[in-house]
């Protein structure tokens, strides 16, 4: 809303979207319309009841990242479980993405969960 936007997407769904000019500008309405409406037009038909509904998807939401970091970060041997049983070294090995799949080196030693990229 400060004049700018900023959008994201994968880069496998880029041609499909943005190939053909046409396609790509109407994609491009759909995303700008939407965050407009979200974000000027008032929200008249919000349920009263709608700080309720929030503060209980705000509990799941606590209660996700709770079980989830419990279990990346402090369940033993939970790293190396990871590494071993997933193919991310060889997937880093590909070369197919613009971005290396780790912020840092793959030495064994030193590999931590928060160095992966969410999308290499």
């Amino acid at each position: 809303m400060d004049g700018q936007i900023r959008l994201t997407e994968q880069g496998e769904v880029i041609a499909s979207k943005f190939g053909n000019p046409e396609i790509g500008r109407r994609n491009l309405e759909t995303v700008v319309t939407a965050t407009l409406e979200a974000s000027v037009l008032p929200h008249e038909n919000a349920p009263a009841d709608l700080p309720k509904f929030e503060s209980a998807m705000q509990t799941l939401s606590d209660a996700a990242m709770a079980a989830y970091r419990a279990l990346v970060y402090e369940t033993p041997g939970f790293t190396d479980y990871f590494f071993s049983s997933t193919p991310i070294a060889e997937i880093a090995e590909l070369n197919i993405g613009s971005r290396p799949a780790s912020r840092k080196l793959q030495d064994p030693k030193k590999r931590k969960i928060e160095d992966l990229r969410a999308i290499p």
